[in-house]
């Protein structure tokens, strides 16, 4: 008697212990997003980050020296980029201030 509850135990752990298994087999990992700040200042590690071979988004401030230059660039290689003041009413610069979503 106690030997066939012992049995009957341990078939329902494996039961259990499988099921989590493919549970957690099935179940997606968790996801990176990649966001750079604001961007603009300079020319500087433009060309590093469009070497990140994963999407990323980069967020310009407008109306600086290179806020254009830096919104063409990203736009060539098909990122996605945003001016947040955009949002707050700020004046947009040409090449700066809307979203820019790759297709």
């Amino acid at each position: 008697m106690k030997k066939s509850i012992v049995v009957i135990i341990l078939a329902v752990l494996i039961i259990v212990l499988l099921v989590v298994m493919f549970y957690n087999a099935s179940r997606p990992k968790g996801l990176v997003a990649f966001v750079i700040d604001d961007w603009g200042y300079n020319k500087r590690n433009i060309d590093l980050a469009l070497e990140i071979d994963r999407p990323l988004t980069i967020s310009i401030l407008p109306n600086l020296r290179y806020s254009k230059y830096v919104a063409e660039e990203f736009a060539k290689a098909n990122n996605a980029y945003d001016n947040p003041a955009s949002s707050a009413g700020v004046q947009k610069q040409q090449g700066c201030g809307e979203r820019h979503y790759p297709q």
